[in-house]
Protein backbone atom coordinates (compact mmCIF):
# COMPACT_ATOMS: atom_id res chain seq x y z
CA UNK A 1 0.00 0.00 0.00
CA UNK A 2 2.92 2.49 0.96
CA UNK A 3 4.54 1.59 -1.86
CA UNK A 4 1.81 1.86 -4.54
CA UNK A 5 1.44 5.57 -3.17
CA UNK A 6 5.17 6.19 -2.90
CA UNK A 7 4.94 5.29 -7.16
CA UNK A 8 1.81 7.73 -7.38
CA UNK A 9 3.75 10.14 -5.49
CA UNK A 10 6.62 9.70 -7.87
CA UNK A 11 4.64 10.11 -10.78
CA UNK A 12 2.99 12.97 -10.29
CA UNK A 13 5.37 14.70 -8.93
CA UNK A 14 7.40 13.73 -12.39
CA UNK A 15 4.59 14.34 -14.16
CA UNK A 16 3.84 17.74 -12.79
CA UNK A 17 7.65 18.87 -13.37
CA UNK A 18 7.50 17.24 -17.10
CA UNK A 19 4.09 19.46 -18.15
CA UNK A 20 3.59 22.64 -20.09
CA UNK A 21 2.68 25.60 -18.49
CA UNK A 22 -0.63 25.45 -19.39
CA UNK A 23 -1.24 22.38 -17.45
CA UNK A 24 -0.82 24.69 -14.53
CA UNK A 25 -4.41 23.86 -13.26
CA UNK A 26 -3.94 20.20 -13.71
CA UNK A 27 -0.81 20.75 -11.68
CA UNK A 28 -2.56 22.02 -8.90
CA UNK A 29 -4.96 20.09 -8.60
CA UNK A 30 -2.37 16.95 -8.66
CA UNK A 31 -0.32 18.39 -5.92
CA UNK A 32 -3.72 18.92 -3.83
CA UNK A 33 -4.30 15.30 -4.41
CA UNK A 34 -1.00 13.91 -3.66
CA UNK A 35 -1.14 16.13 -0.43
CA UNK A 36 -4.44 14.23 0.31
CA UNK A 37 -3.53 10.81 0.10
CA UNK A 38 -0.37 11.51 1.90
CA UNK A 39 -2.45 12.39 5.00
CA UNK A 40 -4.46 9.27 4.72
CA UNK A 41 -1.94 6.88 4.40
CA UNK A 42 0.37 9.06 7.66
CA UNK A 43 -3.43 8.25 9.13
CA UNK A 44 -3.68 4.90 8.42
CA UNK A 45 0.04 4.29 9.41
CA UNK A 46 -0.83 5.36 12.65
CA UNK A 47 -3.85 3.70 13.37
CA UNK A 48 -1.98 0.73 12.64
CA UNK A 49 0.77 0.89 14.61
CA UNK A 50 -1.22 2.45 17.66
CA UNK A 51 -4.51 0.74 16.64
Amino acid sequence: MNSLNLETFQLLMRDKENAPKEKAGYGSLGFIFVVIALVLTILLGIKILFG
